[in-house]
């Protein structure tokens, strides 16, 4: 997804950003880091996280069964203002949820602080939210079939415009899927479909 192109209905013409620049699921970083985790105490789990030039984070997750629901969920936050010169911070949760039947739902949302471009400019926060339903299937005896549809918004993830606070990149995507798990082999077979629909700040005057 990281390098998408994106195309101009309008134009007719492919843009020079990807969108990998101008969306996010706010997950976590990806960098390198020493972490520790405490003992599971009634299904939750904490952790604590730094790394190099002083990013920090911590989360709290949370997995069980309750019933006939398989339940895990989480809530995070991430500083790093240390070792970035456009974002401060960021909080981001989800919680999932799967019955015995199979049927499934996902949601998560997420804000990222941008760093003020300066004293008199208050940038927009970024966010993210969004969520997932879904289906578990025993169709065929070599393993379970999952569905599944979802839908996500995300809004200023990428600030192109450093001189104002409005204007930035919107980003709208939804999805369908399929997955067939072959349990004898250990292999599974996925087949999806993705559709974005971005909209770019009037300042953007790339091609």
């Amino acid at each position: 997804m990281v390098n998408t192109a994106l195309y101009n209905s309008t134009g007719t013409a492919y843009l020079s950003t990807t969108v990998g620049a101008v969306y996010s699921y706010m997950d976590g970083p990806r960098d390198d880091r020493v972490r520790y985790d405490t003992p599971t105490i009634m299904g939750f789990t904490g952790t604590g996280s730094f790394s190099s030039g002083g990013a920090s984070g911590a989360a709290l997750r949370y997995d069980n069964k309750i019933g006939a629901f398989k339940v895990q969920g989480g809530i995070g936050y991430y500083n790093q203002n240390g070792i970035s010169s456009t974002n401060d911070d960021e909080v981001s949760g989800s919680l999932s949820v799967l019955h015995d039947s199979g049927v499934n739902a996902s949601f998560s949302a997420g804000n990222r602080n941008h760093k003020d471009s300066s004293a008199t400019v208050s940038v927009d926060d970024a966010t993210s939210i969004g969520g997932s339903v879904g289906y578990i299937a025993k169709i065929f005896g070599v393993g379970p079939t999952a569905f599944s549809a979802d839908v996500y918004k995300a809004e200023n993830i990428n600030r192109v415009n450093t001189s104002a606070t409005t204007n930035e990149w919107g980003v709208t995507t939804w999805g369908l899927g399929a997955q067939q798990s072959f349990a004898d082999i250990g292999t599974d077979v996925y087949l999806g479909y993705r559709n974005f629909d971005v909209s770019a700040p009037s300042t953007y005057t790339g091609s």
